[in-house]
């Protein structure tokens, strides 16, 4: 399916017990829940991402904040894990 749709996959996997929300490119994706959550999205091959993930919850002053960025490769994953 990946090589015909010329596509790779973008996945958030959360090992914290906090709830955060996944932006990618700027543009909101929603939420990971905590204790092991994945979230996945599906990119065109070339396309170039920066993601953005913000904890929504269970900090005590400032929210924890993760970057990260790189080019979709056809058929294969880029895998984020905020730590």
């Amino acid at each position: 399916m990946c090589v015909q749709n010329n596509s790779g996959t973008v996945k958030v996997t959360n090992s914290h017990d906090s709830n955060y929300t996944v932006e990618i490119n700027g543009e909101n994706k929603g939420q990971v829940g905590g204790y092991g959550t994945t979230a996945a999205f599906t990119y065109t091959a070339g396309t170039a991402i920066n993601v953005t993930i913000t904890q929504i919850d269970g900090y005590l002053v400032y929210p924890s904040v993760f970057y990260g960025s790189g080019t979709v490769t056809q058929c294969q994953e880029i895998t984020i894990i905020p730590n």
